[in-house]
């Protein structure tokens, strides 16, 4: 009988125990999923502010070659305009 009853106190510390570690484990899980959440949700941002960064360097490349076409254009023009100056002289 004390054996069976040793048996069943050791079973329910075992249990106990193993109640303990599960809780704990669970603790952590959750923990550890909430952290990737986290990081996913920056990951993201990133992401976007990366895609929103290259867009408006795109942007500001083209202007600036439509920028640096127009300047040359203007350039050519005046260069043209001092030809036929020089010439009417």
């Amino acid at each position: 009988m004390r054996k069976l009853e040793r048996k069943i106190k050791e079973s329910n510390y075992t249990n106990t125990e193993s109640k303990k570690n599960l809780t704990r484990v669970t603790d952590q899980t959750d923990k550890l999923q909430s952290k990737v959440r986290n990081f996913k949700k920056q990951s993201e941002e990133a992401t976007e502010s990366a895609q929103m960064s290259a867009s408006r360097y795109r942007k500001l490349q083209h202007e600036l070659d439509e920028a640096q076409e127009r300047a040359e254009l203007a350039e050519a023009a005046v260069a043209k305009a001092r030809n036929r100056q020089r010439e009417q002289i």
